[in-house]
């Protein structure tokens, strides 16, 4: 447990449990998210504008540990918070004798963000107020900052990128008044929608770096319907083998239900080394708005206004035919490429 090690060191680097935020959705891709939009978006990529909605997700971890996060998301802001909680163990003398109570582990982050967009381009902030607490002995608190990115080429394609505890910004000061230094870390990511805005065929794929080590990870969502969506991934990790660390790639699957705005995401993603590590993973979500039919980035078809309603018609023989296609004759006639009636 990185806070017990905390206490032993003068200054290293410490960990959020920001990858365990993502959502089920993402898990069941393989974990590959920052391209596209999610149902977690202050937990996915908090760069892009939502509608108003909330998400839910709690699970027990390695049988011990509570998990408990929610968030809130409306017009680029986003608010939430992550909650862990757990049983450290009793206080015991040289002896293993008992000699108090229960030693309680908590790690708990509050989450603020912003996000804005700048024509196909969004980009978002998001700040991080993290305390630890093990027992009455020892607590900690700072402040992270991210910093993410998402840019919609067409129907088809997105790009997108995060920066987790951007370095010089992210500290923790324990109350003995040591620190230690959030880790930095950064995902590069791409999202390929295989029949463009019809959006039921999603490819993604992630570069997620840590510090000198990329790990990939790649998924699909497949939308048969409406209100269901099914997913599969994998994803490179780190692993323990034979007594040494090795890097092994991690499969995962899963499926998503929309009832009127309802999100219901489930996602399995075993773990080859801990039997009673959590694998599966649940997320309730419920968006508002037009959005709640489609959750993602496919841009809306261009609009254009019937602008030969408001200025003197050139062709009066063109009525029968689409008022897209009259606009198109008539922005040819104003430019003089087609003769205009007389």
């Amino acid at each position: 447990m990185c806070t017990a090690v905390a206490l032993r060191a003068e200054e290293k680097e410490t960990y959020t449990a920001d990858a365990l935020l993502i959502g089920a959705d993402a898990i069941g891709r393989g974990g590959s998210y920052i391209a596209g939009a999610g149902n977690s978006p202050l937990f996915q990529n908090f760069a892009r504008q939502s509608a108003l909605q909330f998400s839910f997700t709690a699970f027990k971890l390695l049988s011990e540990l509570n998990y408990l996060s929610a968030s809130y998301a409306q017009n680029g802001f986003g608010l939430g918070f992550l909650t862990m909680q757990d049983s450290a163990g009793y206080n015991r003398d040289e002896n293993n004798n008992l000699t108090g109570g229960q030693i309680n582990y908590s790690d708990s982050t509050i989450y603020a963000a912003y996000g804005f967009a700048l024509d196909k381009l969004n980009l978002g902030l998001r700040l991080k107020y993290t305390t630890k607490s093990l027992g009455e002995t020892a607590n900690a608190s700072g402040f992270a900052l991210d910093l993410a990115a998402l840019y919609s080429l067409n129907a088809y394609w997105s790009l997108g990128a995060l920066l987790n505890n951007v370095p010089n910004t992210s500290s923790l000061r324990w109350s003995d008044g040591r620190t230690e230094i959030f880790a930095a870390s950064g995902i590069l990511g791409v999202k390929y929608s295989v029949f463009g805005e019809q959006n039921n065929l999603n490819l993604y794929t992630d570069l997620n770096f840590e510090k000198s080590v990329i790990f990939p990870s790649g998924g699909v969502e497949w939308r048969p319907a409406e209100m269901l969506a099914l997913r599969g991934g994998l994803a490179q990790v780190y692993t323990w083998q034979d007594d040494r660390e090795t890097i092994q790639l991690k499969p995962s699957a899963g499926l998503g239900l929309n009832l009127f705005g309802l999100f219901f995401d489930y996602a399995y993603s075993p773990d080859t080394e801990l039997a009673d590590s959590v694998t599966h993973f649940f997320t309730l979500s419920y968006i508002f708005g037009d959005l709640a039919a489609n959750n993602d980035l496919a841009p809306e078809p261009e609009k254009r206004t019937d602008d030969a309603h408001r200025r003197q018609r050139i062709y009066k023989d063109i009525y029968n035919l689409s008022p897209e296609d009259q606009l198109d004759i008539e922005d040819l006639g104003y430019l003089n490429i087609l003769p205009r009636d007389e």
